[in-house]
């Protein structure tokens, strides 16, 4: 069987967990359908990662669990791209930091501003930030000003097209007198 592993700056296709040989450092992201979880490797076979229970965020900490549990039945893919606009700390500090982090809460965990994807970024590189985050902003702002352009169109179709009154198919409310 052939692993796959990464080199730095690089992400590998969606593989099934066994496939996966993450090196120390390597953030692995797992797909969760919609969204992607994410933490950090520890290259024996385990994964640094923020999590708690989905109805009680205020409980979130830092866990060190086996790949295989955390990944279930999801496809995973090691995902190093950060690395061409951030500089990655040295592979054993990066493991080095998610250790200390084991067991500790960090705070509520808020999808936009503390979700598993900042503490893994946090980890490897020493600032937190979320590409899904973004890349849903994104979405959100795109979405937003295809709606207002719609709106805009539609209100200029109506003053242009829809507006003009039709005198000659109304009816008159007038009786016309009859003559004796």
């Amino acid at each position: 069987m052939f692993l796959f592993s990464t080199l730095p700056g690089a992400m590998t296709s969606w593989r099934n967990v066994d496939e996966i040989d993450a090196l120390p450092g390597d953030k692995i992201e797992f797909d969760r359908g919609l969204y992607r979880h994410v933490g950090i490797a520890d290259g024996k076979g385990g994964v640094f990662h923020f999590s708690g229970e989905p109805s009680q965020k205020r409980g979130a900490h830092y866990r060190h669990d086996k790949l295989h549990e955390v990944a279930g039945k999801d496809k995973v893919r090691i995902n190093n791209t950060e690395d061409g606009k951030m500089k990655p700390l040295p592979r054993n500090q990066i493991v080095k930091r998610a250790k200390k982090q084991v067991g500790k809460g960090h705070g509520t965990y808020n999808l936009t501003t503390n979700n598993c994807e900042h503490k893994a970024t946090e980890m490897r590189y020493g600032k937190p930030e979320s590409e899904q985050v973004t890349t849903w902003k994104d979405v959100g702002v795109a979405v937003g000003i295809a709606s207002v352009a719609a709106v805009g169109i539609y209100a200029a179709g109506s003053l242009l097209f829809g507006g003009k009154d039709n005198d000659d198919n109304d009816d008159d409310d007038e009786t016309d007198s009859e003559e004796d």
